[in-house]
């Protein structure tokens, strides 16, 4: 398989605040802020476009979790059929810098999943967040319905020491017990200590994750999105292209469109928007 292409977007005033852009599923696997990276990417991941990258923000689209029609997540992450529809440009004034990137549907992608569609995904980074912001546009003539989720693995120095504000008193549904029951959270903050696959439906648009190191925090915001899923595999899982102590380094915080299905009429349009910001 030929090289697959990785795009840099680079702050015009901090030219350590970084972000990369890798174009086989449009994941972005790295995001530095002053040269501290803030995403977890494993070392055994697979990077020559064989399956899906194990870190940073991968893209679960049309579907967020096991699909009828396919592979679990959806298509979008997969997917070697990205284009770069705008390519970086720096801001002169504040020195952000942004880049689009379009995932029309293929041959391929029908043969799964019937519908013809346009998935704008748009990225800026700035000097102390990343903005994501996405768009899909029914291009077709019947209904499409959809579920999505930005997968982002955030890198932590300890999993044990990380805690997430803003969760108590939710309801989530607790994917690692039988039945996947809805369970009411009642930890403020919250912190993980064994397996956890949990979706927070219905959650607040901003929420907290401290305790990653270096005194740092994350404000994850979003916009359009209904849920935030906690994830992470412990050692009750092992996966084939991570370490397996690697659960200690990393926490999945996932702004997510599970709870409730997205319907798009013809040349219906909808968009979602999350920011990270490091504080």
């Amino acid at each position: 398989m030929s090289s697959i292409q990785t795009i840099k977007l680079v702050h015009g005033r901090d030219k350590t605040t970084t972000c990369e852009i890798f174009l086989y599923g449009a994941t972005v696997t790295s995001w530095k802020v002053s040269g501290e990276e803030m995403l977890y990417l494993s070392p055994k991941s697979a990077m020559d476009g064989s399956k899906a990258v194990r870190g940073g923000i991968p893209i679960c689209f049309p579907n967020f979790g096991p699909w009828k029609f396919g592979a679990q997540h959806g298509f979008a992450r997969t997917s070697l059929d990205w284009r770069v529809h705008h390519p970086p440009q720096v801001d002169d004034e504040t020195g952000d810098v942004k880049a689009a990137f379009l995932l029309k549907d293929t041959d391929t992608s029908r043969s799964t999943w019937n519908f013809q569609f346009h998935f704008l995904y748009t990225i800026t980074l700035k000097e102390n967040s990343l903005h994501l912001e996405v768009e899909v546009l029914n291009k077709g003539i019947e209904k499409l319905d959809l579920t999505f989720c930005f997968h982002t693995y955030f890198k932590v120095l300890d999993i044990l020491e990380c805690r997430l504000s803003n969760f108590k008193g939710l309801t989530y549904t607790d994917k690692t017990l039988s039945g996947s029951p809805l369970v009411q959270e009642k930890n403020d903050p919250l912190q993980l200590s064994d397996f956890t696959d949990r979706v927070y439906g219905n959650a607040p648009n901003s929420v907290v994750l401290s305790g990653i190191g270096g005194g740092r925090k994350i404000r994850l915001i979003k916009e359009g999105l209904a849920d935030f899923v906690v994830w992470n595999p412990w050692d009750k899982n092992k996966l084939a292209d991570m370490p397996e102590e690697d659960f200690k380094t990393f926490i999945c915080v996932e702004a997510a469109q599970n709870s409730q299905r997205v319907y798009l009429d013809r040349d219906e349009t909808w968009s979602a928007t999350h920011i990270l910001t490091v504080t």
